[in-house]
C-alpha cells in the first residue's frame, strides 16, 4: 500500500499517484481502489481536485470514479435527511399545537 505524504513536499507525488489511479480506473484492485477514495476523502485539496477534473486524457475515468463512488448517497446522508425532516415536522406540529 501506498502512503501519500502530507503537506507541500509531499502534494506533487501525491497527486500523481492518484492522477495514475484515475487513470487505470475502473482497472484498480481493492487496495489501490481504498487508497485513492482515501485521498479524495481527506487529503486531496481543492487545487489537486480541480487539476484531475480539468485534465482532459483522464476525464471518463475521473467522471466514472466520481459518479461510482464520491457522489452517491450514503448512509449518514439518509440519517441527516430523516433527522433534519423530523425536527421540522416536528417544529410544525408544535407550532400548531402552540397556537
Amino acid at each position: 500500500m501506498t502512503h501519500f505524504p502530507s503537506g507541500a513536499a509531499g502534494a506533487a507525488p501525491a497527486h500523481a499517484r492518484a492522477e495514475s489511479l484515475v487513470a487505470r480506473y475502473p482497472a484498480l484492485d481493492t487496495a489501490e481502489l481504498a487508497e485513492l477514495k482515501r485521498w479524495f476523502n481527506g487529503k486531496a485539496s481543492a487545487l489537486d481536485i480541480g487539476l484531475l477534473a480539468s485534465n482532459e486524457r483522464i476525464a471518463p475515468q475521473y467522471r466514472r470514479f466520481r459518479s461510482d463512488h464520491l457522489d452517491t448517497l450514503g448512509w449518514r446522508d439518509f440519517a441527516l435527511i430523516a433527522a433534519v425532516s423530523v425536527m421540522l415536522v416536528g417544529g410544525v406540529v408544535a407550532a400548531m399545537v402552540m397556537n
